[in-house]
């Protein structure tokens, strides 16, 4: 009888203590294998992620480096540092042996508090390359004036550039640096093709009419 409740009482035990181990993990974002980017709630226009996943092919095929882009709603409770460390090693991020995955977040939730949550965590290769004054130097000129105004895609593109520098000029990849465009008042003020050319359209119709209306008055 004695054993009976005990093993009642282990069974019970393990139970309640296997849905908290899981509801842990589950918290970590699965990355496909080769993959770049994890953007669940398509925030990213399609040519960006297909830029993205590209640099990220590149990176990883010259250097073993992986670097992912990670924009999620809210990742709870724990830091953002953490959590990418998480991501990092659960999900294998770069090479296992030279540990040199890198983790761009962005948290969307914190975008209706006041601004985004954006954190860039480097694994222990790449620290001395890319230190926390660069991650600095970088969210502060690509990706944080890009957020601030909305331009969520300008600011994930534009970071992934400065960070794929850093990394191809550590190893010694012989590579062309990409320019990454630092935000600037008249970029907010800027026009789309779409939008010129719908302008462009607009006068030369009015343009027309205004020019028939006249042959007419003339008959």
């Amino acid at each position: 009888m004695k054993r009976t409740i005990h093993l009642l009482v282990s069974i019970i035990f393990v139970s309640l203590l296997f849905p908290l181990t899981t509801g842990a993990a589950s918290n970590i974002p699965n990355v496909p294998r080769d993959s770049y980017l994890v953007d669940l709630e398509g925030y990213l226009a399609d040519e960006t992620n297909l830029e993205i996943e590209q640099l990220g092919n590149r990176l990883k095929q010259g250097t073993t480096a992986q670097m992912v882009v990670m924009i999620i709603d809210n990742i709870g409770d724990q830091s953002a540092e953490q959590f990418n460390m998480e991501v990092i090693r659960e999900n294998k991020i770069g090479s296992v042996r030279k540990k040199n995955g890198i983790v761009i977040l962005i948290e969307t939730d914190s975008i209706n508090l006041g601004g985004p949550t954006v954190e860039i965590t480097v694994d222990r290769d790449l620290e001395e390359a890319i230190s926390y004054e660069k991650v600095d130097r970088i969210i502060d000129q690509y990706t944080m004036p890009y957020l601030n105004q909305g331009f969520i895609d300008e600011a994930v593109l534009y970071t992934y550039q400065a960070l794929y520098n850093e990394v191809i000029r550590e190893y010694g990849l012989k590579e062309e640096t990409i320019q990454p465009q630092v935000y600037t008042t008249n970029y907010n003020n800027r026009l789309s093709i779409p939008t010129v050319v719908v302008i462009a359209l607009v006068i030369f119709l009015l343009y027309r009419m205004i020019n028939r209306n006249r042959g007419l008055e003339r008959k």
